[in-house]
């Protein structure tokens, strides 16, 4: 219902675009692209009850050809839904790989924090589902105040090392979970502290894609670049579940404390791949995207 009406009032408020050809909406690529992740996403969900099961692997056969199709498509269509050669720009595969990777660890982070802190005590604290509603409102805050800190450093330096910095904050607020999580004042600190890294995380990939992509192309860049957001948190979210299944004992309900560990190892292995692949393709300084050979056929 919230998606329909933000469909409705788009429709009604927006200005139409001032191009005088229309575009053509690439409904086949959108399909496919939705079958593929959706495909992927319920396979890896319900791996953490029996990743043996015939509708799990056929799940995950068919996410992962019929994403080979969709790439096949995009590559070949006149009017794709994303500009997959925008890729081969190195500041750009970085975002989107940050992002990807970056969402895997972060929703990693709140899942398992959250579950924590719910869970009876000897494995956890035995808070009260407001409890941990209220872990997550100085993670909000921290978040907003590096949306609001982080563009004028983008603006002022370029920020070509901001975004391996955000990501490196919350991978060290991965660390540091998987170290201090014995007291509950210890999980709200540590996850203050991942709020602002996430909210910088945020607040830096535009400037890596718009630096970067050719002009005309950077709300396709942005788009997928949001896409590939929404799909890392759904997978760390599901990996997280699959973790702590895997560290619960045959006939017991709750994990044991290993298995907040091992998560969040999981989703700091994640973060550094991110923060290792967004320095070494950083835009250099000076450097705006201009004609790029990316997109040529």
């Amino acid at each position: 219902m919230v998606v329909g009406a933000a469909l409705v009032a788009g429709a009604l408020t927006l200005p139409s675009s001032s191009r005088k050809k229309p575009v053509r909406t690439d409904i086949l690529g959108a399909v496919l692209l939705a079958v593929a992740v959706g495909g992927l996403l319920f396979a890896v969900s319900q791996a953490a009850t029996d990743i043996a099961r015939v509708w799990v692997v056929a799940a995950a056969a068919l996410g992962v050809v019929v994403g080979a199709i969709w790439v096949w498509w995009e590559l070949r269509t006149a009017e794709p839904l994303v500009q997959l050669r925008l890729l081969r720009i190195p500041a750009v595969l970085a975002a989107d790989v940050a992002m990807l990777l970056g969402g895997v660890g972060i929703y990693m982070l709140i899942s398992v924090a959250i579950r924590l802190v719910q869970t009876p005590t000897g494995s956890g604290f035995g808070a009260s589902v407001i409890t941990a509603g209220l872990m997550l409102t100085p993670f909000s805050a921290t978040a907003f105040v590096a949306s609001r800190t982080i563009p004028p450093l983008v603006r002022r330096s370029h920020g070509n090392l901001l975004l391996p910095a955000a990501c490196g904050l919350v991978l060290l607020c991965l660390v540091a979970f998987a170290f201090l999580h014995g007291s509950l004042w210890e999980v709200f600190v540590v996850m203050t502290v991942a709020g602002y890294g996430v909210g910088a995380l945020y607040a830096a990939t535009p400037g890596f894609i718009v630096r970067s992509a050719p002009q005309g192309t950077t709300t396709s860049a942005m788009s997928f670049n949001l896409v590939l957001t929404t799909i890392g948190g759904a997978i760390g979210s599901a990996l997280s579940a699959l973790v702590l299944q895997a560290a619960t004992a045959h006939g017991a309900s709750i994990p044991t404390g290993h298995g907040y560990v091992v998560a969040a190892f999981v989703g700091a292995g994640a973060l550094a791949v991110a923060v290792l692949l967004s320095y070494l393709l950083r835009p250099r300084s000076g450097y705006v995207g201009g004609n790029e050979p990316a997109l040529a056929e």
